[in-house]
């Protein structure tokens, strides 16, 4: 009796422990079907996800439930474009069109070809669906006025998988290592060289530059030069991949274009909350002006109702998620809640003062800009202080315990002036801190707005009309035109920046363009961009055997998760960074809700991995004044180094230069005499070699 009792409380001990918890890892989840499922993607139209799951036999699940349609053929990849075209391709030049994301799958389309289709993609705004399959088959049509022309069949290849960006240049990978490239949204196709004869089983670009291979044999290739040079990213699996799936948070992708809902709109202001949330000012059909925003499944959404008043200039969350606004009043403005009027806040003793931009500093003062060359801060129990400032000032921005302030010269080389705020009523001395000039040559230029992530100020300006990274290396990038080279940015009127909440990685970009300056025609994009696309990038593949690998953000290797099954998987689609869903054979579909991640078991092979491969991390903190941690691992006794370099070449410091035993070590490098800038740490250990950079700030 005493051994059943203690027998009893184990159990209930190991069931209760957290470390075994059901919603830890990959899950099984009841499909209702035995048919071999091969694709999987999800569609939010409403706040609800629906996944959508296609298979053989003609097996269509919607929700892990079965969606009744008369079809037979294997189905092998369904995908939708942002605005809610849903394409499904398979067996014997199968394609059908869902026109309503979730609602009626449509009749069959013509495809004419009898060659399997086995990928789907979109390119020039979501407007053109491309789809390839045996044989060498590629079909093109318009998505909304369907009528695929064959571009090229009956070649001694299948084409797996194919990825393009929005911009019109693509890629396909098949059989025999085949990877080809377009650069004109899918008419015309090049030969590349991947310097593998495995056959390629999906592939995934994130801009023209950066993209992902896997296939048969383990094969994983990478490229950050638009497919010039493939190089191997190891593994430790010789398994074949058939699936895989990309962070969200490393695309840099269009998140909306004002011809998708609203015929004419105008966006006056991009602001973030805390959840990264993005909202904007709008106008639309001359019916007064308020306030709307992109919810997490990319549908617009009433902020607040439009009204007759004047258009805000500036838009900022405080702390609490409260909403603040500026309109060119003697005021400032806030919304007690979503869908509330904008309420005054605070109202200037004097009424010729104009209030024009505003933000928040860490104690949530409020530091604002007025029309009369002037800065003010608002405690938060409305006490105000005023400054003297710069003629023209513009738009205020707080960083890192300093007031940024953008004026407009007379002579159009707009500067920024910093000032180090001292305490919460008082600023230190004011600094030139940028003026264009430095990157346009003493061209006039306009500064349409500006923001900060740690290490970079961003710069909006109507040089080029292109966004620019210009801090701290000064250096010049035409970030909108490197990503999207087919459009047009010759005519942007107005711009603005966010970086995104405290969840949110990237810049985000919301511009209004003149597409017909004789018209005033205006036409608004949103953006969110990848300062660092590859650094920020996390990834799932799926293959035989149950085999699932993954790669976390800002890491090189790749490590093994526990599935709980030896099926095959085939496809792997993720909601966002952490619920996921893998399909496989027999109807087999898994889902997570914490990226797959189980316990214990899966720390005790990182941990293994871990020393299995020569690494070098990340230095922390980084940005850091004037000390940060170097951590590294050797998988096996022998000498290693760790030098520190400047932008030269000039050896700094020689920071370790012993043999060492197999393990994981920490190394702290003091910059104390060195001076703001970037620098570059270089690991050297056998054959391994790795470079980083790190930037010192102070």
């Amino acid at each position: 009796m005493k051994k059943n009792i203690i027998l009893i409380i184990s159990i209930l001990l190991i069931i209760s422990n957290p470390i075994f918890s059901q919603n830890m890892g990959w899950q099984k989840q009841s499909s209702g079907t035995s048919a071999k499922l091969n694709s999987v993607t999800s569609y939010s139209q409403t706040y609800t996800n629906d996944v959508w799951i296609v298979g053989d036999q003609g097996t269509i699940l919607r929700n892990y439930q079965a969606f009744p349609f008369n079809c037979t053929q294997n189905l092998n990849k369904i995908k939708f474009n942002s605005a809610g075209y849903g394409f499904v391709v398979g067996d014997s030049g199968t394609i059908i069109l869902d026109k309503y994301s979730g609602g009626i799958l449509a009749n069959f389309i013509r495809s004419n070809t009898t060659n399997n289709l086995r990928d789907i993609a979109f390119t020039n705004d979501d407007s053109t669906v491309i789809i390839v399959g045996d044989s060498g088959t590629i079909l093109k049509s318009s998505v909304y006025n369907i009528n695929f022309r064959i571009i090229s069949g009956e070649k001694n290849y299948n084409l797996n998988s194919i990825s393009f960006t929005h911009d019109g240049i693509g890629w396909a990978v098949g059989s025999n290592g085949t990877i080809i490239k377009s650069t004109d949204a899918g008419e015309t196709w090049t030969n590349e060289t991947s310097n593998t004869t495995d056959n390629l089983t999906e592939v995934n670009f994130f801009d023209k530059d950066n993209g992902w291979t896997s296939g048969d044999k383990g094969t994983i290739l990478n490229t950050s030069d638009g497919g010039n040079e493939w190089r191997s990213s190891f593994s430790s699996l010789s398994t074949e991949f058939t699936g895989g799936y990309f962070s969200s948070n490393s695309l840099n992708s269009l998140i909306y274009n004002s011809n998708q809902f609203e015929s004419y709109q105008r966006i006056y202001s991009l602001v973030s909350d805390s959840n990264g949330t993005n909202y904007f000012y709008y106008k639309l059909n001359n019916m007064g002006y308020g306030i709307k925003y992109l919810s997490e499944n990319g549908l617009i959404n009433n902020y607040a109702p439009p009204g007759n008043e004047q258009i805000f200039t500036d838009l900022k969350f405080n702390q609490g998620d409260t909403l603040f606004a500026v309109r060119n009043l003697p005021g400032i403005f806030y919304y007690p809640q979503k869908g509330s009027p904008p309420t005054p806040w605070i109202i200037f003793p004097d009424n010729t003062t104009k209030i024009s931009s505003l933000d928040f500093d860490s104690l949530q003062n409020i530091w604002a800009s007025g029309n009369k060359d002037s800065l003010y801060c608002i405690t938060p129990s409305k006490n105000i202080t005023y400054f003297e400032s710069k003629p023209n000032i513009g738009k205020v921005r707080i960083n890192k315990g300093y007031l940024y302030a953008l004026v407009h010269n007379v002579d159009s080389t707009d500067v920024i002036w910093r000032y180090k705020i001292i305490s919460s009523d008082s600023l230190g001395t004011p600094e030139l801190f940028f003026s264009i000039s430095e990157i346009t040559a003493n061209k006039a230029a306009t500064i349409f707005d500006y923001a900060f992530d740690d290490s970079n100020l961003i710069i909006c300006s109507n040089l080029s009309d292109v966004i620019d990274i210009i801090y701290p290396d000064k250096s010049f990038k035409s970030l909108l035109q490197n990503y999207y080279p087919a459009w047009n940015f010759g005519n942007i009127e107005e711009a603005y920046l966010t970086l995104g909440g405290k969840l949110e990685k990237g810049l985000y970009m919301a511009f209004n363009s003149l597409e017909n300056p004789s018209s005033y025609q205006a036409y608004s994009r949103i953006i969110k961009i990848s300062i660092n696309p590859l650094v920020d990038l996390s990834g799932w593949l799926v293959g035989k055997n149950g085999e699932i690998i993954t790669k976390a953000a800002g890491d090189t290797l790749w490590s093994k998760q526990l599935s709980g099954t030896n099926l095959n998987l085939n496809s792997i689609n993720f909601i966002d960074d952490t619920s996921g869903v893998a399909v496989g054979d027999s109807g087999l579909i898994l889902t997570t809700t914490n990226g797959g991640i189980t316990e214990v078991k899966d720390r005790k092979y990182y941990y293994t991995q871990e020393l299995m491969d020569y690494k070098l991390n990340q230095n922390y903190p980084n940005p850091f004044n004037p000390t940060t941690i170097i951590n590294y691992s050797v998988p096996k006794s022998g000498l290693v180094t760790i030098t520190v370099y400047d932008v030269l070449g000039r050896e700094i410091a020689q920071l370790v230069n012993e043999q060492k035993n197999a393990g994981t070590y920490n190394i702290e490098f003091n910059a104390d005499r060195l001076a703001t800038g970037i620098y570059f740490y270089r690991m050297q250990a056998g054959s391994f070699v790795e470079t980083k950079k790190l930037l010192l700030l102070k």
